[in-house]
């Protein structure tokens, strides 16, 4: 948990100097990429961002990556962090995000025997 700290704590200076982005009324949003199993939201939810006004969402398209993201979705109260399967579901249907972290997404794609056609949707 807290890969990044540096970033993370750059990344919570600028959001709270940036206007909320439009159609997102007081809400900010946070979309981590590729979250695999949910440190990355986890952190931001727990860690940078805990005010209930910024909502954070993973996105993953690996069955395990999924299953273990969403119980840690599970440990934060009231929606304040979202899984996404992007088999499924784009994330566009949940923005627009004020910021979208891809940490580390493509290092071991391929390896985990998902099709590389499942991440070309999330992307669209």
């Amino acid at each position: 948990m807290n890969r990044y700290p540096e970033e993370y704590t750059n990344l919570k200076a600028i959001l709270e100097q940036s206007p909320p982005t439009p159609n997102n009324d007081d809400e900010r949003k946070i979309l981590s990429f590729g979250c695999s199993t949910g440190e990355e939201p986890l952190s931001l939810a727990q860690l940078y961002f805990p005010s209930p006004s910024v909502k954070i969402f993973g996105v993953d398209v690996a069955d395990k990556a999924i299953g273990a993201a969403s119980e840690k979705a599970q440990l934060e109260p009231d929606g304040k962090f979202t899984i996404i399967d992007g088999r499924i579901n784009s994330p566009k249907a949940y923005g627009p995000f004020d910021i979208v972290l891809a940490n580390s997404v493509f290092c071991i794609y391929g390896m985990r025997g998902v099709p590389y056609q499942d991440i070309t949707y999330v992307m669209e």
